[in-house]
Formats: structure tokens, sequence, C-alpha cells
């Protein structure tokens, strides 16, 4: 009788891979733009999925943010997250839209800007400044 002990790990490997690749749902169709440590910009046929960036806060700092967006179609949601994963600010576009927002930091630690595409059309800016 063959040892297929060792066949039987590297499929169990293989699926359990399979399944953390579909734990997410990301779909970008004729995505192009650029991200970097202030600024994300992006232009899409079709968005669902999240992009985020992070970055780090002393306390009594403001993050200054602006966002530009144009919504043909879906919805596009910005957030603020603080350290404890709490909603710190938050946008929901459902057409396009732009704005300014400071917000005051009283906590010092890694923050997230996220932009969250719910089966969306058409292109986002976003702009940050810590102050």
């Amino acid at each position: 009788m063959k040892n297929y002990k060792g066949s039987l790990w590297v499929v169990l490997l293989f699926i359990a891979l399979a399944v953390a690749g579909c734990s997410t749902s990301q779909i970008r169709i004729g995505w192009i733009g650029t991200q970097s440590t202030d600024h994300m910009a992006y232009q899409y046929e079709r968005f669902k999925g999240i992009e985020r960036a992070a970055i780090y806060v002393q306390g009594g700092e403001t993050l200054a943010l602006a966002f530009d967006a144009e919504v043909e179609d879906g919805i596009l949601v910005l957030q603020v997250i603080d350290p404890d994963e709490a909603v710190l600010w938050e946008r929901t576009l459902r057409s396009d839209s732009a704005g300014d927002v400071r917000l005051p930091m009283e906590q010092e630690g890694h923050y997230k800007i996220t932009i969250k595409g719910q089966d969306t059309k058409g292109k986002f800016e976003t702009s940050w400044e810590i102050q």
C-alpha cells in the first residue's frame, strides 16, 4: 500500500489557499491610478472592494482630508478609521461629490483611510495631510 499522507497534505493546502483567496471580494475592471503616502487617485469601469492607506498620527494633530469623486453608478464609501478600528468619519457617495474635512486626532496611533467600492463606476481622488 502506497503512502498517500504527503499527497493529502498538499491537496489540503491547495484547498485552504483557494478558500482564503475567495474570502475577499475584489473586482477591478478598467482600473488605472496611483497611490502614495498622502494621495490616492483611481479611475475604473467597475470597482467592488476596498483600497486603504495607513497613516501614523500623534495625539493632538489634525488630519486634513480632501476628496473629489465622480460616481456614475453604484456607491463609493470614504472612511477614516481610528486605531481602535472605530469609524471616525464616513461619507457615502451615490453621485459626484467633492469636499474637505478637518478631523482632530485625539488619540496617537495608526489610522486608516479607506475607499470602498460597491459595484461602482467612476473615479476618485483623495489626498491628506497631518497638521
